[in-house]
């Protein structure tokens, strides 16, 4: 055996090994790094991060508490048509004219016998299309974004159909959650976009399913409004992107 050409060989290796470990330690390194920088992010990062994204940001800033209660809860039933995931829906073969107002859109869905009713905040209704309006339910003031009630129209601005979703909701679970900054939550959120303006943000719950189609938990959850689209982003520092989903529905 040539242990000339071993020794060598062995050597090399053991510089393969080292770089490799080095390298390892480096990028934990990194990781710790940025996520102690995530954590103190100024606005200031945040305004030299949107232009270099070409990225206008239109939001407001958002309050956001030191925790947050997470809960679960079962859909409520009804005796309209159900479409799944806890939508019912009713259609109107003569569809209805209502008023604009919360007041007039609330009356009439009083008049439907809709359970639950107070849970939804009409002050904040949201007319997310020309020809669709939605009211959120909430929970401690903040909106549960698959909970809502969703009124669609006519080009006479009559109501065609109305699709409800409840969530009767259990005691919070013993261990609260800490959601992180909005400025965390845009970090995550501006790489991924590109030349265009984030209209809104919003801190919220999002309806987790873990039991069939009944029994959920609701995750705080980051909600921004860019173009036509919603980006939905969990509130925990290492969170990315969970969905996209249409801010509009023609």
């Amino acid at each position: 055996m040539d242990w000339r050409k071993a020794k060598t060989i062995l050597i090399i290796a053991f510089l393969i090994l080292d770089l490799y470990i080095g390298s390892l330690l480096y990028a934990n390194y990194r990781e710790n790094d940025l996520r102690v920088a995530k954590s103190t992010l100024s606005d200031r990062q945040i305004e030299e991060l949107a232009q270099f994204n070409d990225i206008k940001l239109a939001n407001k800033k958002v309050e956001v508490p030191e925790e947050m209660a997470v809960y679960t809860g079962v859909t409520t039933k009804l005796d309209w048509k159900s479409i799944g995931d806890g939508i019912y829906q009713k259609e109107f073969p003569n569809p209805t004219q209502v008023g604009e107002s919360p007041s007039e859109v609330k009356a009439f869905l009083q008049k439907e016998r809709l359970p639950y009713l107070t849970d939804y905040n009409f002050d904040k209704m949201e007319e997310v299309s020309s020809s669709e309006i939605m009211i959120y339910q909430e929970k401690d003031r903040f909106p549960i974004f698959n909970g809502n009630i969703k009124l669609k129209f006519n080009n006479k601005k009559e109501v065609k159909s109305i699709s409800y979703v409840h969530y009767e909701l259990r005691e919070p679970l013993p261990q609260a959650h800490r959601p992180n900054q909005l400025n965390n939550a845009l970090a995550s959120l501006l790489p991924q976009i590109k030349k265009t303006t984030v209209q809104s943000a919003e801190l919220g719950y999002q309806r987790n399913k873990y039991n069939k189609d009944t029994d959920s938990i609701m995750i705080p959850i980051w909600r921004f409004k860019v173009g036509g689209k919603f980006y939905y982003i969990g509130t925990t520092s290492s969170d990315s992107i969970s969905s996209v989903q249409p801010a509009t529905n023609n």
